[in-house]
C-alpha cells in the first residue's frame, strides 16, 4: 500500500467526515417518507379491538377504542400477540363515472407486522399468508390486496384488519391507502423492489461471493483472511433470511436467536479481516470478542422468545455498537499513521455499516419509528464492492508473486545448474590433467628405465666418436630425446599453455641454429591460457618444429622469425607464423619430395585440430603461418 501525500491524506480525512455526517444525517434525522408519496391521502383514524378472535361475528362491537395509524404495538405498550383494526372509507362516485368493475381496486398497506388479514363489509378479500402458528412473517415488505370494486358501497365502508404478530407487543400496523390499483401499484413495486427484491439479490450475490472465496482458501489455506471473509459472507447472507422468508423452518425463539447470533458473528468477522488485511492484529480483542460470540450461543437457549428480545437487544446489541465503533477506530488509528487508499476505502465502506446498524438497534428498541424498516442490510453493497476487490486483488497479487518466485526459482536453478556444469567440466579437467600428470609420470619412468635409459647410454657410447656417420646418428638420437621431452612437457598441466610449450620449442632449437648461423627473432604475444587446448597444442608445436627444421635444414637462411598474435574479430583468433628469408621451395630441388611430404604432414594435422594452413614461398623466404579458432575458415587475409 502507497503512503498518501500531504494534500491527499487531507482530503481522505475530509471524505471520511462527510460520509460520516451524511450517513449519520440519513439514517437518524432524515424522514423515510420516498415510499408514502401516493396521490390519495392514507386512512389514519381507525378503531383498534384487543382479542384472540378469528373472525369478525365473534368480535364484541362495543369494545373498540379510537386509534391512530400508524400503530406500534412497541410504543404503546400493547402486550398482546393479535388485534383488529376497524377503517371506515368513504366511497362517492362522481357523477358520469364510469361503471364498477373496469378497473379493480386495492388497499395498500405500506408496513405491517407480521401478518395481516382483510375483510371489507365482512367479505374476506385476502391475507399475507397463515395466521394461525408459525405465524408468515412479512414484516419487510408492503403489501397490496386487489378486490373488485362492485363490493364497494356508495357512502361508508368498513374494512376489518386481523393483525397477527408472532410474538407479545411487535405488532405494527402502518397508514393505509385505498384507491384504484393503477394509483397503488408503482409506489406497492418501488417499495416491494426495495425492501425485497434488492436484499434477495444482495444474499445471493454475497452466497456466491463467498463460494468464490471459499475456492480461494481451499486453493491457499494459509491465508486465512479469505476464510474469514467468507464465512462472514455466509454469516450475513444467513442474517439476511429474516428480511424475506416468510415461513421459517424453526421456531420463532430459534429463529430470532439465529438473526441476532449471525449478525453478532459477522462483525466479530469484520474485526478479524481489518486485522488480517492491515496486518496488525490485536491478540487481547480478538481472543475478547471470540469469547463474547462464543457465549452468544446461549441465545438459542433461553427459554422463551421474550428472553431473547430482552438479551439481544439490551446487551448483545449494545456491544456489536461497541466493536463496530473499535472497527472503525481501529482503521482511523491505522489510517492516521500510515494512510493509504486501502484503509480509506476500508473506513468508507465500514461507516455505512456502523450507522445503519446503529439505526437499527434504535429502531428495535423503540427510538426511531419502526415503520422505517431494518436497512443494515443494504451497507452490505458498498462493503461486499470494497472487500470483493481487496480479495480479488490480493488473490492477484499472491498469484503474481507465486510467479515471480517460480521465475526467480527457474534462474537460481538455471544459474545453479550452470554452475554445476562449469564444476563438472572443472571437476574433467583436474580428472584430464590427472591423467595427463599419472600419464606423463609413467611415460617419463620408462623413458627413465627404458628407451631413455638407452639412449642416453648410445649417446654416452657415441660422444667420443670422430666417425661422420656415428656422429650424425649421435645428434638423431639426441634430436629424438628432445622430441620426447617436448611431448612429455606438453603432457605437463604446468606447461599446458603454448608460451611455455613455444618456449619449450626455442630451448630445443637454440643449439641448431647456433650451429647453422641463423639467427632467430623471438615475436610472441601474450596468449591466453584458454585459447587453445593440451592436443590442439601437440599438433601446434609439430607444424611449428616442422616448419622450423625445414627453414634450418633447406631454407639456407640467416634468420627465422616465430611470430604469434591473438586477432580479435568476432571470435578470437590465434596466428602463429615461421618466416624465413631463405631461397624459398621453387630452388630446392634436390629437397622438393621432402618438402611436399613435410607440407602433407603440416595440413593435416592443421585439419586435426580445426585450422587453416597458409604457405607462402618465393625467392625472398618462405613464410608457414597457421590461423587457429572459430572464424579460422573464413579465410582472412595474412
Amino acid at each position: 500500500m502507497q503512503d498518501m501525500s500531504k494534500n491527499k491524506r487531507r482530503a481522505s480525512w475530509g471524505l471520511i467526515i462527510l460520509a460520516w455526517l451524511l450517513c449519520n444525517f440519513f439514517t437518524l434525522h432524515f424522514s423515510w417518507s420516498i415510499f408514502d408519496d401516493l396521490p390519495v391521502a392514507p386512512i389514519q383514524q381507525a378503531e383498534l379491538h384487543i382479542t384472540s378472535s378469528s373472525l369478525p361475528l365473534e368480535i364484541n362491537p362495543q369494545q373498540w377504542e379510537a386509534v391512530l395509524l400508524p400503530d406500534d404495538w412497541l410504543a404503546n405498550d400493547r402486550n398482546t400477540t393479535q388485534a383488529w383494526y376497524k377503517l371506515r372509507f368513504n366511497y362517492t362516485p362522481a357523477e358520469n363515472a364510469a361503471p364498477p368493475g373496469n378497473e379493480p381496486w386495492a388497499i395498500y398497506i405500506s408496513h405491517v407486522t407480521h401478518n395481516v388479514g382483510i375483510y371489507l363489509n365482512g367479505l374476506w378479500i385476502g391475507q399475507s399468508g397463515d395466521l394461525g402458528p408459525p405465524i408468515s412473517r412479512h414484516h419487510n415488505e408492503p403489501q397490496l390486496f386487489e378486490f373488485s370494486p362492485k363490493l364497494l358501497q356508495h357512502g361508508e365502508n368498513e374494512f376489518l384488519l386481523r393483525i397477527q404478530a408472532a410474538y407479545k407487543k411487535y405488532g405494527l400496523l402502518d397508514a393505509v391507502h385505498i384507491a384504484p390499483v393503477s394509483t397503488l401499484k408503482p409506489a406497492y413495486d418501488f417499495k416491494y423492489f426495495v425492501r425485497v427484491t434488492l436484499v434477495q439479490w444482495l444474499t445471493i450475490v454475497m452466497t456466491l461471493m463467498g463460494l468464490t472465496v471459499l475456492i480461494f482458501f481451499a486453493v491457499r489455506p494459509q491465508d486465512k483472511i479469505y476464510g474469514f471473509f467468507s464465512a462472514e459472507l455466509f454469516l450475513w447472507s444467513a442474517h439476511n433470511l429474516n428480511l424475506f422468508v416468510h415461513n421459517i423452518p424453526v421456531s420463532t425463539r430459534l429463529w430470532e436467536a439465529m438473526t441476532m447470533a449471525t449478525l453478532g458473528w459477522t462483525v466479530v468477522l469484520m474485526v478479524f479481516f481489518n486485522h488480517r488485511f492491515i496486518g496488525v492484529p490485536n491478540k487481547f480483542v480478538e481472543r475478547s470478542m471470540l469469547l463474547f460470540a462464543t457465549l452468544g450461543i446461549g441465545l438459542y437457549f433461553l427459554p422463551d422468545v421474550e428472553k431473547v428480545f430482552y438479551i439481544g437487544y439490551k446487551i448483545w446489541d449494545v456491544i456489536l455498537v461497541i466493536f463496530g465503533s473499535y472497527a472503525i477506530g481501529y482503521l482511523l488509528v491505522r489510517h492516521w499513521r500510515n494512510a493509504s487508499t486501502d484503509t480509506l476505502l476500508m473506513i468508507l465502506a465500514g461507516i455505512p455499516i456502523l450507522a445503519f446498524g446503529l439505526h437499527d438497534i434504535l429502531l428495535v428498541n423503540g427510538f426511531r419509528p419502526r415503520t422505517e424498516g431494518l436497512i443494515i442490510q443494504y451497507s452490505a453493497l458498498p462493503a461486499l464492492i470494497v472487500f470483493s476487490w481487496f480479495i480479488i486483488k490480493r488473490f492477484i497479487q499472491s498469484i503474481n508473486r507465486a510467479e515471480d518466485l517460480s521465475k526467480n526459482l527457474e534462474q537460481k536453478v538455471k544459474a545453479k545448474e550452470k554452475e554445476l556444469q562449469e564444476q563438472y567440466l572443472h571437476l574433467q579437467q583436474l580428472e584430464q590433467e590427472k591423467i595427463l600428470s599419472e600419464e606423463r609420470e609413467r611415460i617419463m619412468r620408462d623413458m627413465h628405465d627404458g628407451i631413455g635409459s638407452q639412449l642416453v647410454s648410445v649417446v654416452g657410447a657415441l660422444g667420443s666418436s670422430t666417425d661422420e656417420r656415428l656422429v650424425d646418428v649421435r645428434e638423431k638420437i639426441k634430436t629424438s630425446l628432445a622430441d620426447l621431452r617436448m611431448v612429455i612437457d606438453s603432457l605437463d598441466p604446468a606447461h599446458n599453455n603454448l608460451a611455455t610449450l613455444l618456449a619449450t620449442l626455442r630451448q630445443h632449437f637454440e643449439e641448431s641454429l647456433r650451429y647453422a648461423g641463423i639467427s632467430l627473432v623471438w615475436d610472441i604475444e601474450f596468449l591466453p591460457e584458454t585459447l587453445t587446448s593440451a592436443q590442439q597444442n601437440i599438433h601446434i608445436l609439430r607444424i611449428v618444429q616442422e616448419a622450423m627444421t625445414n627453414a634450418i635444414k633447406h631454407a639456407e637462411c640467416s634468420q627465422v622469425r616465430l611470430q604469434t598474435r591473438c586477432i580479435t574479430r568476432v571470435a578470437p583468433l590465434l596466428e602463429i607464423c615461421v618466416e624465413d628469408n631463405g631461397k624459398g621451395f621453387e630452388h630446392r630441388h634436390n629437397d622438393a619430395s621432402q618438402a611436399s611430404r613435410g607440407l602433407q604432414n603440416m595440413r593435416y594435422r592443421a585439419k586435426q585440430i580445426g585450422a587453416e594452413l597458409n604457405v607462402k614461398s618465393g625467392s625472398t623466404g618462405t613464410a608457414v603461418c597457421l590461423l587457429l579458432g572459430d572464424e579460422a575458415s573464413a579465410n582472412f587475409p595474412l
